[in-house]
């Protein structure tokens, strides 16, 4: 969010919270394991990360849109 609305982050209100269930065998859903709502470590975030991760997001499901466009069934 910081990276496209910046005005609606309240840098001053985020958690960290550890990612509980990595080393757990079986897969949670966050709910069932965090407190406030989510895992990792908001408080660390920046809009120049969070503008990169975009943009790799957007040029790999480019990539893949593009190929889907022109694939055939086997």
């Amino acid at each position: 969010m910081l990276a496209l609305r910046p005005d609606l982050v309240q840098m001053d209100r985020a958690v960290d919270e550890p990612d509980r269930s990595a080393h757990c065998f079986f897969a949670y859903t966050v709910d069932q394991e965090s407190v406030h709502g989510g895992v990792g470590n908001p408080s660390q975030a920046d809009e120049a990360f969070g503008q990169a991760i975009l943009a790799a997001c957007i040029a790999e499901l480019s990539t893949q849109l593009q190929h889907a466009m022109i694939e055939k069934p086997r």
